[in-house]
């Protein structure tokens, strides 16, 4: 795993990107099986497959083993800024977004600590976009496979959106909450 320039990117608020999240071999062989479940499912516009469904690792036993491997609160001492929590959960969800679909901007939920989103597929897409505190547009965290963007949610603060182009999106996103 591979941190950019190994610190914390400041504007317009924390977050780090890190490529290569995932060990490549867990991440090709997860990805593989989440494009073939989508495929069965067939996802009309947007489709959101998380943990809290009791057959998650038994759809998808080679995502949740790489899921599984890495600990994503050693990320957290990189944050001064960050909810409060004692002992935060861990929720991981696969999304799916159609073609020329954009989700609106929002900050992170209440409950929501430390955010993961993963790119997965496709080679080439749009990646998130990230606002300021007053919602204007500032950069795009570029898309790459296996790239992780990491940010602590905070409450108008940490806008953002995503969208997809000409092809479906599809991430992996983990969240730590309270």
């Amino acid at each position: 795993m591979k941190v950019l320039d190994n610190m914390l990117i400041s504007e317009p608020w924390p977050h780090m990107i890190v490529d290569d999240y995932y060990d490549n071999d867990l991440f090709i062989n997860a990805k593989k099986e989440i494009i073939a479940f989508l495929i069965k499912r067939r996802p009309k516009r947007r489709l959101v497959y998380s943990t809290h469904d009791a057959t998650f690792s038994k759809n998808l036993p080679e995502t949740t083993k790489c899921l599984n491997s890495v600990d994503p609160l050693i990320y957290a001492g990189y944050f001064k800024n960050h909810r409060k929590y004692t002992t935060p959960k861990i929720h991981h969800e696969v999304s799916f977004i159609i073609s020329e679909f954009e989700y609106p901007i929002h900050d992170e939920i209440e409950k929501k600590v430390f955010s993961f989103v993963t790119y997965i597929a496709p080679a080439n897409g749009i990646g998130t976009l990230i606002y300021d505190k007053n919602k204007n547009y500032v950069k795009e965290v570029e898309w790459k496979t296996n790239r992780t963007l990491i940010f602590a949610g905070l409450t108008g603060i940490t806008w953002h959106n995503y969208k997809a182009d000409n092809r479906p999106r599809i991430t992996i996103n983990t969240f730590l909450t309270t």
